[in-house]
């Protein structure tokens, strides 16, 4: 069916352009139809591979030829990221113009019969996948070409909205001139259509939670890892294991492997071990080390069964001669400021605003050391402790900003921007740099990245500001002097400013309502890919509480919170009234042993975006 309404857009249009609607019927056909010889394989059993006296034939050559077409012509992998690009390609334009007024994305019309009940739930389809286009560009903006598994459930939507429209129209066409078996063609249709559009809302959900929450996310971060090694596949030995001692501590995959030094180096100083074992074997001396966070390295002598483990790190340099046979091991991807590395995650785990470079961590570029093993990623300015960060679109540049202990610069009226003229002038050339100021959650209401209502804004007199849909703030031209409403897809540096010492991180934490898959302790890690979600309904915890225990008496000068994309779009969302205490009992919240520093009565964020907000209230 599909194919008989290519040939028909060939035939009947003056100057087809038929070569997305051909990649589908490829894609959909040769899988349709190998999904169709490997069941009546599976029916026939040992017969399957029978020869037939009629042909000499067996059936399961069928299944070699249809697994052949899978491949032939472009293989269907690659064909769906052409579909989806060729689509997004003819998309991308119409968004720009005038988003909201998108209804078709598929450019063609769809004639069905609008007595069939399938017919809305087409038109339900392509709605939904509009939306979930537009989804896509905001999220991901440039980046989207690189997002291949997005791509995929984009093209796969895009095809099954393909096939359905053939699959109805045949049906429409058969009831219209009353053939004979036009029920049974309904009733097939309806199938069609409610399994294309079962799989079209589970390909949703996968974007609705990408890139983090999705089920290709892992895999991602796996071949991220392979890739950053060179395309090195991981070491596997017997005695390699991933301790589940860590606990609360979160470390990169190349903290669970070790580089070995040349045997007979020699051995550390004494002074350096940190414990040492004997009557050990060298499978077990690695997994003492892994197993404890502090090991960054550990010794095996052969001769004597001898085990070291050693907070400092082996390296040839650091070895003293020995007559013992040793053999040591460096752990991966914890290094301190001016010990080798191979990437930037080797150092920054330790030091954070550390990077490799010339296969040494150090402090570059604008981050300095601050003479105690650290170093400062931010620079201080009359304006406060500010740093620039790279292009990004706003959300992303939002995210850095939180992941390093910052908001995005929240200051908009005039005298702000004046304090960060000096700054920005002399660390970038760009028109626009991104501050903390958007209308997101509602058209022509601002609000700061601290959770302000702005005042004076300093727009610019020569421009329009504040309406249309440029949702995001920057600071702009004339010499970055003024604040400029722009779309929030663009990439540009982010102006970060830093709100203080991060008092929670990885601090003692619980919730009410319990999920082991993602625990409370997800919640101040300090990483932004990690979430705290809990699966028990409102209805069985409508309040629901998180605890953080700051492990002394302390000053909170600000509570910076970091709300998932996907969390403010449900009915009776709980972020939809949101407060925070600060206390000095685990469990009582009440006036007299607690202080109210946050009191919210709507979302954080919209729907498919990820911003902060940072309270500036002051809590003792």
């Amino acid at each position: 069916m599909e194919e008989w309404m290519d040939l028909a857009s060939a035939d009947l249009t003056q100057e087809p352009d038929y070569v997305l609607e051909a990649a589908v019927c490829k894609v959909v056909s040769s899988e349709l139809a190998q999904n169709i010889v490997d069941r009546c394989l599976r029916l026939l059993g040992d017969r399957g591979y029978y020869r037939r006296e009629e042909t000499g034939d067996t059936a399961e050559r069928y299944l070699k030829e249809t697994r052949a077409a899978l491949r032939f012509t472009g293989s269907n992998e690659l064909l769906r990221l052409f579909i989806a690009l060729g689509g997004l390609q003819e998309a991308t334009p119409m968004y720009a113009e005038e988003v909201t007024k998108m209804r078709n994305p598929m450019l063609f019309p769809v004639h069905v019969l609008k007595r069939l009940v399938q017919a809305d739930e087409l038109e339900e389809c392509v709605h939904r996948f509009a939306d979930l286009t537009l989804e896509a560009l905001e999220r991901f903006g440039a980046d989207l070409m690189n997002q291949q598994p997005v791509l995929t459930w984009l093209a796969e939507n895009v095809s099954d909205i393909y096939v359905v429209t053939a699959v109805l129209a045949r049906a429409s066409r058969s009831y219209c001139i009353g053939l004979r078996d036009a029920e049974t063609e309904i009733a097939l249709a309806t199938s069609a259509v409610q399994v294309a559009s079962e799989r079209m809302q589970r390909n949703a959900g996968y974007l609705d939670r990408a890139p983090f929450g999705s089920p290709d996310s892992p895999l991602i971060k796996a071949a991220d890892i392979v890739l950053e090694r060179g395309g090195a596949l991981l070491a596997v030995a017997l005695c390699w294991h991933c301790p589940a001692a860590l606990g609360e501590q979160h470390f990169p995959p190349r903290a669970f492997s070790f580089d070995q030094l040349p045997v007979g180096i020699g051995v550390l100083p004494a002074a350096s071990a940190m414990r040492s074992v004997d009557g050990s074997t060298e499978c077990a001396c690695r997994h003492r080390c892994l197993a404890d966070p502090a090991c960054r390295g550990y010794g095996y002598s052969v001769n004597t069964s001898s085990c070291w483990r050693t907070k400092l790190l082996p390296t040839p340099e650091r070895m003293q001669p020995s007559a013992e046979d040793w053999r040591w091991h460096a752990r991966g991807g914890l290094r301190l400021l001016g010990e080798p590395c191979a990437v930037d995650q080797d150092c920054s785990t330790l030091v954070p605003g550390a990077s490799c470079v010339n296969s040494t961590c150090g402090c570059h570029g604008q981050v300095t050391e601050d003479g105690a093993g650290g170093c400062h990623t931010y620079e201080p300015t009359p304006a406060g402790y500010l740093r620039l960060v790279g292009a990004a679109i706003a959300t992303a540049a939002s995210s850095v900003c939180y992941t390093d202990g910052a908001i995005l610069f929240p200051g908009v009226n005039r005298t702000a921007v004046d304090s960060v003229r000096d700054f920005l002038t002399n660390r970038t050339t760009n028109t626009f740099v991104w501050i903390g100021m958007d209308d997101i959650l509602e058209e022509g209401v601002y609000i700061t990245s601290d959770y302000q209502t702005p005042k004076d804004v300093a727009w610019n007199s020569h421009t329009h500001n504040g309406r249309h849909h440029e949702d995001c703030a920057v600071i702009g031209s004339p010499q970055l002097t003024a604040v400029h409403d722009i779309g929030c897809t663009l990439s540009l540096e982010g102006l970060c400013q830093y709100i203080g010492e991060n008092l929670a991180l990885r601090k003692l934490s619980w919730m009410n309502a319990r999920s082991e898959k993602m625990p409370a302790s997800h919640g101040n890690d300090g990483l932004r890919d990690t979430v705290v979600e809990s699966p028990i309904s409102t209805a069985n915890f409508p309040e629901l509480r998180w605890t953080v225990d700051l492990g002394s008496p302390v000053q909170v000068t600000s509570v910076l919170y970091l709300a998932r994309g996907s969390c403010c779009d449900k009915p009776n969302n709980r972020n939809r009234l949101t407060e925070v205490r600060v206390g000095s009992h685990p469990t009582e919240f009440d006036g007299r042993r607690s202080a109210r520093c946050v009191w919210l009565e709507r979302p954080f964020v919209a729907r498919g975006l990820s911003w902060p907000a940072c309270s500036g209230a002051l809590c003792r």
